[in-house]
Order: C-alpha cells, then structure tokens, then sequence
C-alpha cells in the first residue's frame, strides 16, 4: 500500500518521517494495548485527480475504535491530502498528510464517498 519512498508527514505532532522511521518496530507493552481495540477507518473526498500513473487525493477521515473488552468507543475525525503513483502497475501512497485541523462529523458527511 505505501511506496518505499513514502513520506508521512504527521502535522499535529508536527513530524516528517521516511518510510523506515514510520513503520519502525513498535514496543511490545504499545502492540498489547492497540491489540485490545478494534480500529475502522472510512474516507470521504474533496477532491480527486489521476493521470499517467500520479495522483493527489484530499478529503475526511473518520476512526472508529472499539475496546474489544471493555466496549468503549472512540470517534475521531481528520483531513487529509495524499500523493499517489503506479510502480509495477500497483497505486502506492507516496506522501500521505494528515491533521486534525477543522475536521468534524459535519465536513466528514458533507465530503464524497469512496466509490
């Protein structure tokens, strides 16, 4: 799904990462707590635009996640803005932006869904 040459940048936390320092190995006491809730992310566009094996996508997204214990839930919403390209005939994210910015329910329903 993400191109080797992935940048990630993480504007909250204001971070820029490389494809090694993003997916880097997580600490186990870290992977314990994530393995306890169940996450669903869905996307909506703003916009959409492909040609010749490059395209920019922007839109909302919204996370759900589900204490499999507990059954607590959590909503949360953000924007996003994400460059993609073919490499061998497959669509890999080559910089993917997010941030919380303005993002709510309302933006979130009023944007495209995925077709």
């Amino acid at each position: 799904m993400h191109s080797l040459d992935l940048i990630r940048v993480i504007q909250d936390d204001n971070q820029v990462l490389g494809y090694d320092e993003y997916f880097k190995p997580v600490d186990d006491s870290i992977k314990a707590n994530w393995g306890k809730w169940k996450h669903h992310i869905e996307l909506r566009f703003i916009q959409r635009i492909a040609s010749n094996g490059k395209a920019f996508e922007t839109g909302y997204y919204k996370t759900t996640s589900t204490n499999i214990d507990t059954r607590e839930t959590r909503v949360g919403y953000g924007k996003f803005h994400v460059l993609l390209r073919t490499e061998n005939g497959v669509w890999k994210i080559l910089m993917d932006q997010d941030a919380k910015e303005d993002a709510d329910e309302t933006k979130f329903s009023q944007a495209q869904p995925m077709e």
